[in-house]
């Protein structure tokens, strides 16, 4: 190489350059052709034809902000590297609109030979971070890159753990979560243990992890991951990391216990079973957050951590069927009723009844709670248990039927103001068609608000979307009733129109043959007319009295239609039987009557789809409607 001049260039590190970089210099740097960069007569063209000090010249960015070394890094020009980081320092800690330096890029870009440069030139560039927080090796360990990490970490290895980004996640915690797996973890697991025999470390000499609270440890990643493999790296190399707490005072067995990780719980269980009892700043142990969680595979090892499971309180006095109930988790409910012991004695294999009726602070039973949250499967399995007793009054003097009622009373409220709101708005002059959409929107907003929190902080009953689904299979169920009592009174009509038009002989024969089963097919017949017209008056009662009745109601209307369809199905055997010996037309008329495996299935799956979920779902937020919602 020839020709090397002493550029002078403005040393201000804070210097924003306003000048866009020449093209002809972005190639020479992108390309390596140190020749022509550095060439005198090449330079003194650039200045006359730019008009501008070469110092302004070498000093101008790309539009993202690169220097000429970002570029050369970024590109692997190792000699524009050299050359720009020997000649022009004052671009080596130079920042891009990112806040990237070049030995930034160097390593996001998997440049092995200009991170070395660099490092070389500045070693204060290990420990700069860019608008993300991150430093040269968070880039290297996001990028998967073991090269560039080995190289950057062997420089500095204090950066692969005490250096946190914004975040919150270290060298250390990335390489866990997507760092390019285990090999890069092994890296910075022997770097730090050998390269710092004080991490961990605390006073008492006793192993520790320094992570402040803010930050994220390794341990969480690998159990999000759900990976044992990492669990066990760390916990081997440093098991002082299982004792970390958040900010939230939570281990990591609370957190393994949130997620349901069944395998991490009993892998941190056999390494730190303290964990078990420690409490978060809510004073909920791990098998409070699994209960919370609904992970009843969790709350079962964790129950076999302690012998007395009146033991399991958190700060509010809760037990876990407390904590179950007020999070709606059924499952966690169930599996705590059928395991609860017949008698007021404990047993290693059985929960206490006690935990059935205790209350917490506030005097609130789990069934409180669950109808204080409108919780309607939780309450439905707890209010189905004859041990569970209904009338135990809380601090403020409420049953729990006293609490779902104030609940319903005050999801009826609030349905009726911003109906007789909208109704308000709707009076106004509908030419401004813009001004209307606005208030509605505004109202809809409303009614989100009133749906999600009442004034104690409590969930609200969603009885807006309760009242329309109601509507809707009030609608459907009604539509079905009328057309199974058409079908069944055309069914009806059939037999007489058949005795006049079929022969004497042939009609007698038919009834000589099946006389029973002439009888069976008038009684099927008129059954299912009756019930599915009952079910229709019952529907159409409904749709013009008390909502409150109507979850009842649909669960009575579903099963009389759904008996209507299954006589219905029935009745086709019964025809069949009766035209095997008459006349062909007879026949075919009943052929036209078939399609009885459809009519089964759905007689099977019909009454299902309403009488259960549904049917609970409703009840709970419709029941007392009536009783704030004068006629």
């Amino acid at each position: 190489m020839k020709g090397f001049v002493a550029i002078a260039v403005d040393e201000d590190p804070d210097h924003e350059a306003k000048e866009t970089m020449n093209l002809e210099l972005y190639t020479y740097a992108k390309k390596d052709r140190i020749n022509e960069l550095t060439d005198y007569h090449s330079l003194q063209q650039y200045q006359s034809k730019e008009h501008a000090p070469l110092s302004t010249i070498f000093d101008a960015v790309t539009p993202s902000g690169n220097s000429l070394l970002h570029v050369a890094a970024s590109y692997e020009s190792e000699n524009v590297t050299r050359y720009v980081a020997r000649e022009l320092t004052s671009l080596i800690t130079r920042e891009n609109y990112q806040g990237d330096t070049a030995l930034h890029l160097a390593a996001r870009n998997r440049k092995l030979s200009t991170v070395k440069i660099l490092v070389q030139a500045d070693a204060s560039l290990l420990k700069m971070t860019n608008k993300k927080g991150n430093t040269p090796l968070h880039e290297a360990v996001i990028n998967g890159d073991y090269d560039v990490a080995e190289h950057l970490v062997g420089e500095d290895r204090e950066v692969a753990y005490n250096y946190y980004n914004k975040a919150g996640k270290s060298p250390l915690y990335l390489a866990v979560k997507n760092g390019g797996g285990i090999d890069i973890l092994d890296l910075l697991l022997d770097a730090i243990q050998y390269g710092n025999s004080n991490y961990p470390k605390r006073e008492d000499g006793d192993s520790h992890s320094k992570l402040q609270p803010e930050v994220k440890s390794p341990v969480y990643a690998a159990i999000e991951l759900h990976s044992e493999a990492k669990l066990q790296k760390l916990a081997t190399k440093f098991p002082a990391l299982l004792h970390y707490k958040d900010k939230e005072l939570r281990n990591p067995l609370h957190y393994a216990s949130s997620l349901g990780y069944i395998e991490g719980v009993k892998f941190l269980l056999e390494k730190y079973k303290a964990g078990a009892t420690e409490r978060d700043k809510q004073g909920n142990l791990p098998i409070h957050i699994a209960s919370k969680h609904g992970h009843v595979k969790v709350v079962e090892v964790l129950l076999e951590q302690w012998p007395d499971k009146m033991e399991f309180l958190n700060g509010k006095e809760q037990n876990i069927l407390h904590v179950a109930a007020e999070h709606g988790q059924e499952k966690v409910v169930q599996y705590i009723l059928t395991n609860i012991s017949e008698e007021n004695g404990n047993s290693s294999s059985k929960l206490p009844n006690a935990l059935l009726n205790e209350t917490d602070e506030d005097g609130n039973t789990p069934l409180h709670l669950a109808a204080k949250h409108g919780k309607s499967f939780a309450v439905f399995g707890l209010i189905r248990d004859k041990r569970v007793d209904k009338e135990i009054v809380n601090n403020e003097n409420l049953t729990s039927y006293n609490v779902a009622e104030n609940q319903s009373k005050a999801a009826v409220m609030e349905y009726e103001k911003s109906d007789k709101m909208l109704a308000k708005e709707h009076q106004c002059d509908t030419d401004n068609v813009a001004m209307v959409d606005l208030k509605e929107d505004k109202l809809a907003d409303a009614k989100k608000q009133h749906e999600t929190a009442d004034s104690n902080g409590c969930k609200r009953l969603d009885f807006y979307q309760v009242k329309q689904d109601v509507k809707t299979k009030i609608e459907f169920l009604l539509l079905v009733a009328v057309f199974v009592a058409g079908v069944t009174f055309a069914g009806a009509t059939q037999l007489p129109k058949l005795a006049e038009k079929g022969s004497s002989s042939e009609f007698q024969r038919s009834i000589h043959v099946g006389p029973l089963l002439l009888n069976l097919y008038i009684i099927v017949d008129i059954w299912s007319l009756n019930s599915s017209v009952v079910a229709a008056i019952i529907l159409l009662w409904t749709q013009l009295n008390d909502l409150k009745f109507a979850p009842y109601a649909l669960w009575i209307s579903s099963n009389l239609v759904g008996g209507s369809i299954f006589t219905s199905s029935s009745k086709g055997y019964k025809t069949y039987e009766i035209s095997r010996t008459s006349h062909d037309s007879f026949r075919e008329f009943i052929t036209s009557c078939g399609g009885k495996d459809v009519l089964e299935n759905l007689a099977r799956e019909f009454p299902a789809i309403i009488t259960k979920q549904n049917f609970i779902n409703d009840t709970v937020v419709l029941e007392h409607h009536g009783n704030s919602h004068p006629h």
